[in-house]
């Protein structure tokens, strides 16, 4: 706070930061008494703000916890909660994928154990005490994987902490941890150990003694089912990964209004302020720098705004909040911003009572043309429309433009922007640091180019688009092994009539056809299934992004055809090897 009142430029109606009623750039916390209500507050805070201040009678305080601080915002929206769903979600699909696999291979090797299960009948044992035996069977596998699992997860931990930003560790005397791996465990075990077990223990004795072993179309149908299901899994999250990736690119490559290469950006201290013309002259020597200008704000990023407007045929009904940002004259060339009508600033008194609106302002002001010299008021300044800016981005792409206004007042430009060339950008850097030092020795020097600030204000989605790629790749190779698991059963169980086929005089490629077509039928059906799915949630991902991208049918062509492919290589190398088999061996054993 001290800083903040040393710092502060005082002008116009508030001469100090304790009287300042005006603003709304510093966040303020409140400790609230056990069951007061946080509404009550908001009112109470609204209440000494009209009072304090004769030109705001329509604001209003929303207290937000600080729990929700990280997740939700100010408004009430959760965007940070909803992206940490749709990773839960993508952690426990992968799951899934994983239990169904186990089930998958566990009914279809059940056979090779009937014979046991029957002799263990015929011998007096119960269908409980089998259940019991395969179970711990199970339990004894999860174990081992669990082991693996932790040591993995070890492993994994930095790199999933370089993805998130994050300095997470696994704190085995956190209860929360500890109950989240057992609860996983659990939960898991009973999933895809419970089901082999039941139908292990369900086999009747005098038929798998018979040789009638469990081979039932219900049985089969019922894998094909499974198969399905983790495909669409799969699938789903191979189409999230591609709308993801092409919302990252189209915001990368969006147009934001205004040219940001090669700019770097550092802001001004209190006493600095006093000498910025100094500044702004010493910068534009130094050797690498093309051309400095200054702000009072980010123009990625303009937090600010007022409702505090009039203007020329206003109506009683009408609102208007805008973004104010006061620019140094050469600030529009500085950035090739397009002016659609009037001028830019001059450098002279007049600029004062002068204004410039972005297309938007214009548009929700109802101004018709010709818009200069048109009269408009911002806080307690009355003057003149001098220009009217091409509509652009000032704050994050989730969200629409909004109304706009570049006003002049050089008191308030502590936020300093430097063009380099390009080549020589390390060197401005190091000649805005030692200029920054000669009249600033209490604060570090902190610059950032804007391209890496624009990458900064989306890394959540890069961190996301990361996840989801991982996630992608680790579903699809999961959902082979059991595919390829699968396959070899197949091959094992019909090996007389491949050994039949090829003394028949099949060939190779028809006999990996023959064994390959029905499990790419499952794949198709699953991609038919994940498609609707995959586009209904990644249809609500996006609603978050004022601009978007349109999801297109090459995304599910793509993810289904990567699954095709990957399932068909899959396959054939169990069938391409059942089919080089010497014939003779399988009929001869027969």
């Amino acid at each position: 706070v001290e800083w903040l009142k040393k710092s502060y430029q005082g002008g116009g109606m508030w001469k100090t930061f304790e009287s300042n009623w005006g603003d709304f750039n510093v966040e303020t916390y409140y400790k609230l008494h056990p069951g007061t209500s946080a509404e009550a507050v908001g009112t109470k805070l609204a209440d000494i703000q009209h009072a304090h201040n004769q030109y705001d009678k329509d604001s209003k305080y929303s207290l937000q916890p600080m729990l929700d601080l990280h997740l939700h915002e100010p408004d009430g929206s959760a965007p940070g909660l909803q992206t940490v769903r749709i990773l839960g979600l993508a952690g426990i699909l992968l799951m899934l994928i994983a239990c169904i696999n186990y089930m998958n291979l566990s009914t279809a090797r059940s056979s090779g154990r009937a014979r046991e299960v029957g002799l263990r009948k015929v011998v007096g044992a119960k269908k409980g005490q089998l259940l019991t035996q395969f179970m711990i069977e199970t339990a004894v596998v999860f174990v081992i994987a669990f082991g693996l699992a932790v040591l993995f997860a070890g492993l994994l931990l930095p790199w999933c902490n370089e993805i998130a930003d994050k300095n997470l560790r696994l704190d085995w005397s956190n209860p929360q941890i500890a109950g989240l791996f057992g609860g996983a465990m659990l939960v898991t075990l009973l999933l895809s150990g419970l089901y082999p077990a039941l139908v292990l223990s369900a086999f009747q004795p005098l038929q798998t003694l018979k040789g009638n072993v469990f081979s039932s179309k219900g049985g089969a149908s019922f894998r094909k089912v499974l198969v399905v299901t983790q495909f669409v899994f799969a699938i789903g999250l191979i189409v999230s990964m591609l709308v993801i990736g092409g919302q990252l690119d189209f915001m990368r490559k969006k147009n934001l209004g205004f040219d940001r290469e090669n700019v770097f950006t550092f802001g001004l201290t209190g006493d600095m302020m006093k000498h910025r013309e100094a500044i702004l002259r010493e910068l534009s020597a130094q050797p690498g720098i093309k051309a400095v200008t200054s702000a009072s704000n980010n123009l990625l990023n303009a937090a600010s705004s007022t409702g505090d407007t009039d203007w020329e045929g206003k109506t009683a009904d009408q609102q208007m909040i805008v973004g104010p940002i006061s620019i140094a004259p050469e600030l529009l060339s500085f950035f090739k911003m397009e002016l659609v009508e009037g001028e830019g600033f001059t450098g002279t008194k007049a600029d004062s009572t002068r204004f410039i609106l972005n297309e938007e302002a214009v548009r929700q002001t109802g101004l018709q043309p010709p818009v200069v010299g048109k009269r408009f008021k911002l806080w307690q300044t009355e003057g003149t429309v001098a220009g009217v800016a091409k509509d652009f981005h000032f704050r994050s792409l989730r969200q629409k433009i909004s109304p706009a206004v570049f006003f002049s007042q050089p008191r308030r430009h502590w936020y300093f922007y430097v063009k380099t060339t390009g080549q020589e950008a390390a060197q401005a850097v190091t000649s805005a640091e030692t200029i920054w030092k000669k009249y600033e020795s209490a604060y570090p020097f902190e610059s950032r180019f804007m391209d890496d600030s624009f990458d900064r204000m989306y890394r959540k989605e890069q961190r996301v688009g990361q996840l989801f790629r991982a996630f992608g790749v680790i579903a699809i190779f999961i959902s082979c092994l059991g595919l390829f698991g699968l396959s070899a059963f197949t091959a094992e169980k019909r090996v007389k009539e491949i050994g039949i086929r090829k003394v028949l005089g099949a060939s190779v490629t028809g006999i990996t056809g023959l064994l390959a077509k029905d499990f790419l039928k499952l794949v198709v059906v699953a991609i038919l299934i994940a498609s609707p799915i995959a586009y209904f949630f990644m249809q609500k991902w996006l609603a978050d992004f004022a601009y978007r991208i349109d999801i297109q049918w090459w995304m599910f062509a793509a993810a289904g055809a990567a699954a095709l492919a990957i399932a068909f290589l899959t396959v054939s190398f169990q069938s391409v090897k059942a089919a080089l088999a010497n014939p003779v061996r399988s009929l001869k054993s027969e």
